[in-house]
């Protein structure tokens, strides 16, 4: 799908794609969306799902509900951005595209971001002061490989401006897969969007103590 490079435009060329539907990447990621949905996850428009493959940034548009992602809804970038497809019909989601772009540079390993609204009972946690004791539990869920998550009770600026995480972002980041941030809600970093899905399923089906 990727095209020599000596064909790669300069500047940010948006267009319409409508093979995306017959993309099998594509597909895997429609299918987590309506996972996403049908469980629960992706209430309204706030969700946001992005991934990597094969050199490319797969991300859900802004303004579209999880119930209505089909394939060829997806909005493919190159990640220096020369090269964008989307369909006409779609918005680009601006700020949660940087904030995952900054992400994957500051973590190579992770494939797939998923961002959703806290849970209530989460929300709730968060609010209660010191918020990590309500969570600590929940590093155990995962026994095979534990889940390493972080509180996140401030509401500052998640990168500086040029597309890199701040330092207390990064740290973040860089030593956690979960991220639960009192005013960007749940962001769960895995090695593949089913990954991603898998650790916000036992995120959203634990019960907190207490």
């Amino acid at each position: 799908m990727t095209p020599p490079e000596a064909t790669l435009p300069t500047g940010t060329v948006t267009f319409a794609f409508n093979t995306l539907s017959l993309h099998p990447f594509a597909r895997r990621l429609a299918a987590c969306c309506q996972s996403l949905h049908q469980q629960g996850f992706a209430p309204g428009m706030q969700a946001c799902l992005s991934a990597c493959d094969e050199g490319l940034r797969w991300i859900t548009p802004r303004g579209i509900r999880f119930a209505a992602m089909q394939p060829n809804s997806f909005i493919v970038s190159w990640p220096d951005e020369r090269v964008r497809i989307i369909a006409p019909e779609l918005e680009f989601p601006k700020a949660a595209a940087a904030l995952h772009d900054a992400i994957y540079r500051a973590r190579p390993d992770i494939q797939s971001i998923i961002q959703t609204p806290l849970p209530p009972a989460f929300a709730h946690a968060l609010s209660q002061s010191p918020p990590s004791d309500a969570f600590a539990f929940l590093s155990t869920l995962n026994e095979d490989s534990p889940l390493r998550i972080a509180i996140c009770t401030e509401t500052c600026e998640q990168t500086n401006g040029s597309g890199v995480l701040n330092a207390e972002w990064r740290t973040l980041v860089e030593m956690n897969d979960v991220i639960l941030s009192a005013n960007h809600g749940v962001l769960v970093l895995g090695t593949s969007p089913e990954a991603a899905l898998a650790t916000l399923e036992l995120l959203h089906w634990a019960k907190l103590p207490g």
